[in-house]
């Protein structure tokens, strides 16, 4: 997915608004089943893509809070949710190579 870059959060080129362009183009551009069920099944994916970041960057915050010693950290607890991180972000891959008709098998 080479036309979408991590960069900054905020504004028109957050990489949430650049996603959802790439996706309208995809869309556009055609595929399996109807333009509607592919509409959904691209529009699923994407919020399910957005829950699983925004619970990775809540670990990641956490994470950074117990570094800090602003946050007492019970390491078992952590682990879990470390462990947990990473199949979402797994999940996150899943989605993103299914919105590109798995031609990002690699990621």
């Amino acid at each position: 997915m080479s036309d979408v870059h991590a960069t900054s959060s905020s504004g028109p080129s957050s990489w949430p608004a650049r996603l959802w362009n790439w996706l309208r183009l995809r869309l556009a551009a055609g595929g399996k089943g109807s333009r509607k069920e592919r509409s959904r099944r691209i529009y699923d994916s994407f919020r399910d893509i957005l829950v699983l970041n925004d619970a990775v960057l809540e670990l990641i915050a956490d994470l950074e809070e117990a570094l800090a010693g602003r946050q007492p950290a019970a390491l078992d607890a952590l682990s879990h949710r470390i462990r947990q991180a990473g199949r979402d972000v797994a999940e996150m891959a899943r989605l993103l190579n299914g919105m590109a008709d798995s031609r990002h098998h690699r990621l």
